[in-house]
């Protein structure tokens, strides 16, 4: 059974919890974490990716270490920083934009695999040049994008 990808404020409390198992830092923790088959690979990802795109305690970018490795007291007030601001943080909509954006991007994929992909058929059957092929296909493209964005930034107003 599959189980649900857990919240970044969730996977910080996690970490709270095996806060004691820190031997080095928290990459380690939550590399033996994911190996002991406590988070899933995902939950893994986005920690490291949470990590990496958070910022650095003291402002320095690119050391392998916040703090002194095997410290534990700077990573405990760390992650609960971490999980306090999570709390005090209102859970934002989504904005209209983002929204338009990737309802846009879902239309124009679908047009694409249903458009173009058997044109491109058609095409090799019809044994048209490659270059040609490209440049009718990223024209073609080009179009569905401008008209599917017109079309639904128009129907979201």
């Amino acid at each position: 059974m599959k189980r649900k990808t857990r919240t970044i404020k969730e996977l910080l409390e996690l970490l709270l919890e095996n806060s004691c198992f820190i031997n080095e830092g928290l990459c380690d923790l939550v590399r033996r974490l994911q190996a002991g088959g406590v988070i899933s690979m995902k939950e893994y990802m986005i920690l490291r990716e949470y990590f990496l795109n958070n910022e650095y305690p003291d402002g320095e970018k690119f050391r392998p270490y916040w703090w002194n490795p095997g410290e534990f007291e700077p990573r405990v007030e760390w992650l609960k920083l971490q999980i306090a601001r999570y709390s005090a943080e209102p859970k934002k909509p989504m904005n209209k934009f983002v929204k338009i954006e990737l309802i846009t991007w879902g239309i124009f994929l679908i047009s694409v695999i249903v458009i173009v992909v058997p044109l491109l058929f058609l095409f090799t059957a019809l044994n048209v040049p490659e270059r040609v092929q490209k440049w009718i296909c990223f024209g073609l493209g080009f179009i569905l994008m401008g008209v599917i964005g017109r079309v639904v930034r128009k129907r979201m107003e």
